[in-house]
């Protein structure tokens, strides 16, 4: 049976208080089994679903505590955040009635790799952006029983999808998980926890916006993360720890991950100002297709003109080098020449001399012939001649 997910405020309208005899009558089919409960839906109210808690073993303080958290659950409103109606509480047993919603982002992940199917850079910011409003709601609750609500199990399991597939929606929190998790169950869904909460046990917002971050990781790579690959994280949680995002394609994505994976919570972003920093940049995913394309184009337009600039590059690179050899050629001959020059010199100042003290009609004879054969740089002529 299907039942389709209507809006918070039209099913408070419709939704009766329950008598404890009054639901039982009305549980039927379990719709999902976890170590937090039970899950059925009710015959009459298809819009409706139940959470069954087995209470057996909980000491006074830990069933108090699960008391005054359901309490804050009850007056909880945000469309990121599932809604509470009732709690019916039998010897040992809590009811919690609440919406009923089919369809979780686990499944949907596991539709996609299944299929192996990326999710769009559009769906993944959308879910980033929702989950960030819904978390920065409940981190930002004040009141007489609660200062801020700590989820401490954020992960696909635990967030709904509404039948038009675009709305997400955070359930599953609350009662006292410490008291209710056991030891298999915290292996399951150790990939999905802080630092500080599987190192000192320490929940915080800033171990909300941690496991958010590895949601959009897994919805980026469609792996979920193994940072402890095995070993305790008291090995691998140390200083100049860095996560490996190389699986990570979308480079606005991926920068937003940085700021997340850091081990000092204190230099994370809180959950509202993720949210604010994504509404900034909250254009259609129809115009981001299309700002996609024209990037591309233009990227492709850079690259071409790149490439270009280059191979001009190169030829100019060759060009010098030829003509650095020339030059280099050229003053080994400038220095023979200048070599030459200087034995001239010194020949014709010889020659001088020789003339002073030869006969005048023979060295007028040689003269022209000599100033000939030196400029035309005759060497053997002229030492001939000398």
């Amino acid at each position: 049976m299907h039942a389709a997910s209507s809006g918070s405020a039209t099913i408070a309208f419709s939704v009766p208080p329950f008598t404890l005899r009054g639901l039982y009558k009305q549980l039927d089919d379990v719709l999902s089994e976890s170590a937090a409960g039970t899950v059925y839906s009710l015959k009459d109210y298809l819009g409706l679903a139940v959470k069954e808690v087995l209470l057996d073993g909980l000491d006074k303080g830990d069933l108090d505590t699960i008391r005054l958290e359901l309490a804050t659950l009850l007056d909880l409103s945000h469309p990121g955040v599932l809604k509470y109606h009732q709690v019916v509480e039998d010897e040992g047993l809590i009811y919690v009635v609440t919406d009923r919603h089919d369809k979780t982002l686990e499944r949907f992940l596991t539709e996609h790799k299944r299929r192996k199917i990326p999710v769009s850079a559009g769906v993944i910011l959308s879910v980033m952006k929702q989950l960030a409003a819904a978390l920065a709601y409940l981190h930002g609750l004040s009141g007489a029983n609660t200062r801020g609500l700590v989820h401490r199990d954020l992960r696909p399991a635990n967030i709904f999808i509404n039948a038009d597939d675009e709305h997400f929606i955070i359930a599953d929190f609350g009662l006292c998980k410490d008291a209710l998790w056991s030891g298999s169950t915290l292996m399951r869904i150790a990939a999905y926890m802080a630092p500080k909460v599987l190192l000192y046990n320490k929940a915080s917002p800033a171990s909300d916006v941690w496991s958010l971050r590895v949601i959009v990781y897994e919805m980026a790579t469609l792996r979920k993360p193994d940072f402890l690959k095995s070993k305790e994280p008291a090995e691998v949680f140390v200083d100049g720890w860095r996560p490996d995002l190389s699986g990570v394609t979308d480079g606005f994505i991926k920068s937003i991950l940085e700021r997340i994976f850091v081990l000092d919570p204190g230099r994370r972003p809180t959950a509202r100002e993720l949210h604010e920093t994504l509404a900034t940049f909250d254009i259609p995913v129809s115009e981001l297709g299309g700002q996609c394309v024209m990037l591309r184009y233009k990227c492709g337009s850079l690259e071409a003109a790149l490439n270009g600039a280059n191979a001009r590059i190169a030829l100019l690179e060759e060009d010098v080098k030829t003509k650095s050899t020339k030059i280099d050629a050229l003053e080994d001959q400038s220095k023979e020449h200048l070599a030459m020059i200087k034995a001239l010199e010194s020949r014709l100042a010889q020659f001088g001399d020789r003339m002073n003290t030869a006969d005048p009609q023979s060295s007028l004879f040689l003269l022209p012939r000599l100033m000939r054969a030196a400029h035309t740089n005759g060497m053997e002529t002229v030492q001939m001649l000398l």
